[in-house]
């Protein structure tokens, strides 16, 4: 069984943005919840390389084993947005958003943006909408990222997969297992949940 890391979202009519990460254990096949996005992004870059196991959660959760329950195989207090492997942890100082759009109806899933640092935010737009952004905002302030920092490597704006109708469909994942090859989950924070579709 491989790992992989996905986001969470509550249900929530309303756009609203990720906040909440889990990782798919690559032994029993259960998600466990990550404390910070940090710690998720960079499992999410090398959980080919390496394969993430339960007991490696021992250092937010001294309890952490296989033996526990999988904390979302029965909430339906959220969307599961089933995220890439691979993508590369966002460079110091900015940050990666990935933003839900209103409902199960709307065309597009999400979108996906980069937060430029806090230097760059008193005269222009902060939010880099993808590469072409990014490369005009370096050309302006190319302080704002270390030196021969490749931006195409280090920056993607592939979405995560939307798993509408009980389905968590990625790249490489079993139509209708209800779970990714690939284990990556996120969540994002909004209101109340109203419908078990989304889940």
């Amino acid at each position: 069984m491989s790992s992989g890391t996905s986001s969470f979202s509550r249900i929530c009519m309303a756009p609203h943005t990720i906040t909440n990460h889990a990782v798919q254990c690559a032994r029993c096949g259960k998600y466990r919840h990550i404390p910070d996005k940090w710690h998720y992004e960079v499992i999410r870059e090398y959980i080919h390389q390496l394969p993430w196991f339960c007991e490696k959660a021992v250092s937010w959760n001294k309890m952490a084993s296989c033996d526990l329950p999988d904390e979302f195989a029965e909430n339906s207090d959220f969307i599961l947005a089933i995220d890439r492997p691979g993508i590369p942890a966002t460079p110091l100082g900015w940050e990666r958003i990935v933003h839900i759009a209103a409902g199960p109806t709307r065309r597009r899933f999400c979108n996906v943006y980069y937060i430029t640092p806090p230097a760059f935010w008193t005269h222009h737009d902060r939010r880099m909408r993808c590469l072409q952004d990014i490369e005009m905002t370096l050309k302006i302030c190319p302080n704002l990222i270390p030196p021969r920092l490749d931006i195409r490597t280090r920056f993607s704006f592939a979405r995560p997969a939307a798993p509408w109708r009980d389905e968590c469909e990625a790249p490489n994942a079993s139509r209708g297992s209800g779970k990714s090859s690939d284990g990556f989950r996120s969540r994002s924070q909004g209101s109340s949940p109203k419908s078990r579709d989304l889940v």
